[in-house]
């Protein structure tokens, strides 16, 4: 605080210094423009930060644009290149053995007998008299025994069950592949949903039969599934849209297109499916568009 006050002689006196009013004028103008430069130049910080929080900004979307580009560029364009299943042998499924039954065990009813036939007791428990007791004990040991090897041998009859029923299960799904019966064919798509990524894609597969053949006509977008722009990152960090070239853009469309149908091939050799050449001919001659 400015201490200001009316000295005896008509003088002011600022700040423990008396001087006159023309000098007080001058001061506090020059307290004023003081205030006003510094708060010019917190102004002038705080505009600095905001655009630097706005760059910073700008430059994150930018990342994020462009990686969503990208990867949808790679999704629709590498559908056929992401199985990670191994193929079905079908016949070694078929002849598979057979699993086989649980055989009861005694294992601890025996132990918990051995200990009673081979009981000694020793002196100080002979001394108290508890030579009857101790012996009681092994004997419901013994009963014990008998419960657990009763529990362990329900325990693996319950897994051999649920084993045999997935062996009669899988066998009679193979010999039906196998002999290319329909139901089965059927059953593995259902089952193992091997085109579970063109469905991510938002295409879809029809099937159906030629003689004994499954055929799978393809349902895939049109042309608006590839962005018409595409979308890059400058040194600078800010986000570059230009519209894709033609020949790039069929080049992505096709290979969209052919990688679903690589799809459904794949998942057939792999061995799901019985699907010849002539059928792989008809998938390719039935791809319908969807516009």
């Amino acid at each position: 605080m400015v201490a200001l006050r009316r000295s005896s002689l008509g003088r002011s006196t600022f700040g423990g210094t008396t001087m006159g009013w023309r000098g007080t004028v001058r001061s506090f103008t020059a307290l004023a423009r003081q205030m006003e430069r510094e708060a010019k130049r917190a102004a002038r910080a705080q505009e600095k930060h905001q655009l630097y929080l706005q760059r910073v900004a700008e430059v994150e979307d930018a990342t994020e644009r462009v990686a969503r580009y990208e990867d949808h560029i790679e999704r629709i364009t590498s559908v056929h290149t992401r199985r990670t299943s191994d193929e079905i042998d079908w016949r070694a499924i078929l002849e598979a053995p057979e699993p086989v039954a649980p055989q009861r065990s005694n294992a601890s009813e025996e132990a918990a007998r051995k200990n009673l036939d081979t009981y000694s007791p020793a002196f100080l428990t002979r001394l108290l008299g508890r030579t009857q007791v101790r012996r009681r004990d092994l004997e419901d040991q013994i009963e014990l025994g008998r419960r657990t090897d009763d529990v362990e041998y329900q325990r693996g009859l319950d897994t051999w069950r649920t084993e045999h029923a997935e062996w009669t299960a899988s066998r009679s799904l193979a010999e039906g592949v196998i002999r290319g019966d329909r139901s089965a064919m059927m059953a593995v798509i259902e089952k193992l949903g091997p085109f579970s990524e063109i469905a991510g894609l938002g295409s879809r597969v029809e099937f159906g039969f030629d003689d004994d053949v499954l055929v799978a006509q393809v349902h895939v977008h049109g042309e608006d599934i590839v962005p018409k722009h595409q979308q890059t990152q400058l040194k600078s960090g800010r986000l570059s849209s230009r519209q894709l070239p033609k020949g790039r853009f069929y080049e992505i469309y096709q290979d969209y297109v052919c990688g679903a149908v690589l799809e459904i091939a794949t998942a057939s050799f792999y061995g799901r499916f019985r699907l010849t050449q002539g059928a792989l001919d008809q998938i390719i001659g039935r791809m319908v568009r969807e516009r």
